[in-house]
């Protein structure tokens, strides 16, 4: 049986799904509107991973981003 899913996969859709648990139930700030984890990108040697993020609220993605 193939895998349909590599493990770098496996792991950036826990990771998506571990950071937008993490977000909801962790941050208070009402400067952070609406926060969605859109997708992570883990690196072949899982060593780093990039999250891609969309930001709606009051202050730019920018600014909460830091």
């Amino acid at each position: 049986m193939a895998k349909e899913y590599s493990r770098t996969q496996r792991i950036g859709d826990q990771m998506q799904r571990e950071l937008a648990q993490l977000i909801r139930r962790e941050i208070k700030d009402p400067r952070v509107g609406l926060v969605t984890i859109t997708a992570v990108d883990v690196s072949r040697d899982v060593g780093h991973a990039k999250i891609f993020m969309t930001v709606m609220g009051q202050d730019s993605a920018e600014e909460i981003a830091q």
